[in-house]
């Protein structure tokens, strides 16, 4: 399913626009369903989020702010939100002796 849909009003029948051919669905159901979708990218956003945490931890590092956020366009994104200088500079000296 495409990130956005339209519901047209045909014929008194609700047809979103997603598939090919539309389909008929109710108001709700639109709804839920892209409910449903945005919270499973919002998930995603946080389980990525997460997973860079935990390795950050595990490399002896901290970012306070880091966690998901709201999808853009159908892409779950992290936001790594702000951090003190100081531990910036040691990550990216971390990253630099390692690459």
């Amino acid at each position: 399913m495409q990130d956005w849909y339209e519901l047209i009003l045909v014929s008194g029948s609700w047809l979103v626009t997603d598939s090919e051919p539309m389909r008929e669905v109710s108001v709700g159901q639109a709804i839920s369903e892209r409910t449903s979708k945005f919270k499973s990218e919002l998930d995603a956003g946080q389980d990525a989020a997460d997973r860079l945490a935990k390795a950050l931890r595990d490399a002896g590092f901290t970012l306070p702010s880091l966690g998901g956020t709201y999808p853009v366009q159908g892409t779950p994104m992290v936001e790594l939100g702000r951090a003190r200088a100081d531990v910036i500079s040691r990550l990216a000296e971390w990253i630099e002796e390692r690459a």
